[in-house]
């Protein structure tokens, strides 16, 4: 079977799952994990049914892993402290609004994790793009590095009592106001330059990916989202005002 269907059908299949639990139960508790999990089993079946020999989808596919894994665990863990999104207390009630979030974050799933799905359809490699791969790892790794503890920064601070009514301003966050979100499409951006070499004619078709998941944070669902919510608890703060005003967006001295 094509690997593009073998991905769609895993993918929409298992967020339909997602989709049905959490409107019957009313409840948040499988929604992030559904996101990592059908990267991971996407990438898992994909590879089985495309059988052994292709070293590059085998890098791709435990890159994937590991990055699941890490960001499944953390969001696992974070929703049972927090109990509820407070994101979804709007869109939960209401089926058809439910839905079209559920089927946004399979699209993003599928289009995310396109390099893997070419380099298991195409059958040529390219000298172009050789040693791509390489500094591709590297960005990924540093990425997955930004994420993992600007998350775990992130995670401590909220759970600490004393910061209660309180904005995160420290470690990463002091440099950047979404370092996680930096993180995740250095993770991405990573990904696709290690399956470059591997991607033929394809690659241009692969771009899509970084290039999603950076429009994605950037300007749909995640730093538009988080800013709006931020200014709602902490906007008659003088000093969240003041560190809005001097802190990056995303890019330290940048933007």
């Amino acid at each position: 079977m094509d690997p593009l269907w073998i991905s769609a059908l895993v993918i929409f299949a298992l967020n339909a799952g997602g989709f049905v639990y959490g409107y019957l139960r009313q409840s948040d508790k499988l929604t992030d994990l559904m996101y990592s999990l059908s990267f991971a089993l996407a990438a898992v079946v994909m590879l089985f049914y495309s059988g052994p020999g292709n070293r590059t989808a085998a890098y791709l596919s435990l890159m994937i892993l590991i990055w699941a894994a890490r960001l499944g665990g953390y969001l696992f863990m974070r929703i049972h402290a927090m109990d509820r999104d407070t994101r979804f207390d709007e869109m939960r009630p209401n089926a058809w609004r439910l839905a079209s979030f559920w089927i946004l974050q399979a699209v993003t799933v599928w289009v995310v994790i396109l390099p893997l799905t070419l380099v298991l359809k195409n059958s040529d490699s390219s000298a172009l793009f050789a040693d791509l791969n390489w500094f591709g790892g590297l960005i990924w790794i540093f990425g997955l590095g930004i994420e993992s503890l600007a998350d775990w920064q992130k995670f401590r601070f909220r759970n600490n009592p004393a910061n209660k009514g309180q904005f995160m301003q420290s470690g990463l966050w002091k440099w950047a106001r979404h370092p996680n979100y930096l993180g995740e499409i250095l993770v991405w951006i990573g990904f696709y330059l290690v399956a470059l070499p591997s991607l033929g004619s394809f690659w241009p078709l692969a771009l899509i990916s970084p290039l999603w998941i950076a429009l994605l944070l950037i300007r749909v669902s995640g730093i538009p989202l988080l800013e709006r919510s931020a200014d709602k608890r902490y906007g008659m703060q003088h000093a969240y005002q003041e560190y809005k005003k001097n802190t990056a967006r995303l890019i330290p001295f940048v933007w």
